[in-house]
């Protein structure tokens, strides 16, 4: 692992082009977006914490995602769409973490970098306004169920399907 997350420290003297062909042959850009690569990492057995889903991301020298519009939303749900049946028929949706933040007490999402979000599709019931649900999940449901895509607000120990991840290419 050491000397891969290596390779792609090196890869800065590549163009956007050249360092996403190389990501999309680890399996790491099958949603590009922005110049940027997202990828999901998903156990539906172990439910890993917001913690958790921030090393998992690190580890393949990412950072839990951002998600930049809604048109990047329905991309990014539709990927993590079919990981559904990794959960053996035990559910009927997905939910992974992402880096974005909640304000219950304004009801702003902020990206990872401060920066206002307008995302504005919630599931249904959300948010709650409730202090400590700051972070932000992405769900994806079955085709055909509404919504099929959407975000909602969590508590950072609540253990999930997992962490959805992104590296910049710039």
């Amino acid at each position: 692992m050491e000397m891969l997350l290596q390779e792609f420290k090196d890869l800065k003297q590549y163009s956007i082009e050249n360092k996403a062909k190389i990501y999309e042959m680890h399996g790491l850009c099958p949603v590009r977006y922005n110049n940027k690569c997202f990828f999901g990492i998903f156990d539906y057995d172990a439910h890993p914490t917001y913690e958790i889903a921030e090393v998992l991301c690190d580890e393949k020298g990412a950072k839990l995602a951002n998600i930049y519009s809604e048109e990047h939303m329905e991309a990014l749900g539709n990927y993590i769409r079919p990981y559904i049946v990794l959960s053996k028929g035990k559910s009927y949706r997905i939910l992974v973490y992402t880096g974005m933040e909640f304000d219950p007490g304004t009801g702003v999402i902020t990206l990872t970098d401060g920066t206002q979000s307008d995302l504005d599709h919630w599931l249904p019931g959300h948010p709650r306004y409730e202090p400590g649900r700051t972070t932000m999940l992405l769900y994806a449901g079955r085709l055909g169920e509404t919504p099929e895509v959407a975000i909602l607000d969590t508590y950072t120990y609540y253990g999930e399907e997992g962490a959805l991840c992104e590296i910049d290419l710039a």
